[in-house]
């Protein structure tokens, strides 16, 4: 039997229906949920170093437009720290993650560290696979344990944590002795 062309293949395959998906979920909410997440964990970040601000470390919000499928194109809150000759960027990546309803990076000169909202807290448990690149894969099981999770309300409610993907990708709650390790670990 011959193998089948690529015309074929295609051929032989439903046609593309890009609301199949956004049917199951209200994108909308979802999206001002994420957004509220997002501005929520770079005002944590503000009043942990507001204190601080001076000569040697300031810090400017921006807002950074950001396009996601379903989700569709808006603007978020990102957040720019200057620490003496130091440049640290904090930076939404987005809500459609594997094994999570949003991540935020935060870049610097010796690398980088990942906030992430876990689907939920039992989910810390689950043990984050080394070999693959993204720290926040999950088994195809996990995934389809909490698919219904993944509405505006489990967004809004979720809290940050953050993953050292550098050091061993585990998920530590967001305060600010984790913050402070977070960023040491990247100047």
């Amino acid at each position: 039997m011959a193998t089948p062309s690529l015309k074929e293949i295609v051929d032989q395959q439903p046609d593309i229906n890009p609301t199949q998906c956004s049917n199951e979920v209200d994108w909308e909410l979802r999206k001002e949920a994420w957004i509220k997440q997002v501005e929520t964990l770079i005002e944590k970040i503000i009043r942990i170093i507001d204190p601080l601000k001076g000569s040697k470390l300031a810090y400017e919000k921006k807002l950074v437009p950001l396009d996601e499928l379903y989700v569709g194109t808006y603007q978020a809150l990102s957040l720019d720290l200057f620490m003496g000759k130091k440049y640290i960027r904090v930076m939404p990546q987005g809500t459609l993650i594997i094994g999570g309803l949003g991540r935020v990076d935060m870049d610097g000169p010796k690398g980088g560290v990942m906030f992430i909202l876990p689907i939920s807290d039992k989910q810390l448990s689950t043990s984050i696979n080394n070999s693959i690149g993204d720290p926040t894969y999950m088994t195809s099981e996990g995934v389809q344990r909490n698919n219904k999770l993944l509405t505006a309300e489990k967004v809004a409610k979720a809290e940050w944590h953050i993953v050292y993907s550098k050091i061993n990708k585990t998920m530590t709650p967001f305060n600010e002795g984790s913050f402070t390790q977070a960023l040491q670990s990247i100047i």
